[in-house]
């Protein structure tokens, strides 16, 4: 039934076998808190009653708000958030994660992107840029900085070891040239204001002009 109380309830313990859940109602504004049991989880719900809204519902302790969560879903901590997996240690930044894992592939977060044909990324923002870095669906590894139009791949390492950057790609096979310029005939290797020292080569140079100033020495 529906009944209203007005008071204090006082005691040690008391058990309220209510199958239908209870409802803590403001009805100036008609807004209603439900906590019911389904037959298999426990239920707290923000709901209302005809004219009111889904207000959010908010844990404090304090007197400050810890912990908000919207009606729409989103959740907003107002403190530091910690994931003490098998292990405790100092809560130093706004998400810490401690683990104990002697397994080598255990790195403590992972971010995983369930839509097939999509990367995973995980995005930093500070005052005057953005840069994301991520997971193509192959396993390529890439970093992206937003150039003010767009993000561009600037780093990019495959799972057979090609890295590719703006200007050169690196591989880890010799046979396919080692370190390379990413087009033909384009880049410099140094210029006028930052040389390279020495060069060191055991084989031949094959070129079509050589500029010096200085004494060319060697033996043959």
């Amino acid at each position: 039934g529906t009944g209203t109380f007005s008071g204090t309830l006082t005691g040690t313990s008391a058990t309220f076998n209510l199958d239908a859940g209870l409802t803590l109602e403001r009805t100036s504004v008609d807004s209603r808190l439900r906590m019911f049991n389904t037959g298999g989880e426990w239920i707290i719900a923000s709901t209302y009653g005809s004219t009111g809204a889904y207000d959010p519902i908010k844990f404090q302790t304090s007197d400050t708000t810890r912990l908000t969560i919207a009606a729409n879903g989103a959740a907003t901590f107002g403190g530091k958030v910690a994931i003490d997996d098998g292990v405790s240690g100092s809560h130093e930044f706004p998400l810490t994660v401690n683990i104990d894992s002697s397994t080598t592939q255990e790195c403590g977060l992972e971010v995983r992107q369930h839509t097939a044909s999509t990367d995973a990324r995980m995005r930093f923002k500070g005052p005057g840029g953005y840069c994301r870095f991520g997971m193509e669906p192959g396993g390529a590894f890439f970093v992206e900085p937003f150039t003010g139009s767009a993000y561009v791949k600037h780093l990019h390492l495959t799972t057979s070891g090609i890295l590719t950057a703006p200007y050169m790609v690196a591989t880890n096979a010799i046979g396919s040239g080692g370190c390379n310029p990413i087009a033909n005939d384009t880049h410099n290797l140094g210029n006028s204001s930052y040389k390279w020292k020495n060069l060191f080569i055991s084989d031949d140079i094959s070129t079509s002009t050589i500029s010096m100033t200085g004494a060319l020495t060697g033996t043959t």
